[in-house]
């Protein structure tokens, strides 16, 4: 099994919480962010060197952003959380089908 996240510290409690859980399954912690794509391209490439395939991916990447009235919110915000929370999980899973 391959874990991401942009949190180290999170993703260092859940591997551990799992591998305490379930000695028998190997866990593979990748730190990445979802919103650079040569992270996303590259722990593609990690999981598939390590598992040899892809098997199947979930993607639950997402943010909220500001809370403002939308008037306010800036559009570099309003693109940020487009991108994360749509355009990422195209591209995640794009990559992931492949392998």
């Amino acid at each position: 099994m391959a874990l991401t996240d942009i949190n180290a510290k999170s993703l260092e409690t859940t591997v551990a919480k799992l591998k305490a859980d379930y000695p028998d399954v190997e866990v593979k912690a990748i730190e990445m962010d979802v919103g650079v794509e040569e992270q996303v391209e590259k722990s593609i490439a990690d999981t598939v060197s390590a598992f040899g395939r892809i098997d199947f991916a979930v993607n639950n990447a997402g943010i909220g952003g500001l809370l403002v009235p939308t008037p306010e919110l800036p559009t570099s915000e309003w693109m940020k959380v487009q991108n994360i929370n749509v355009n990422v999980r195209s591209n995640s899973t794009g990559g992931a089908k492949q392998h």
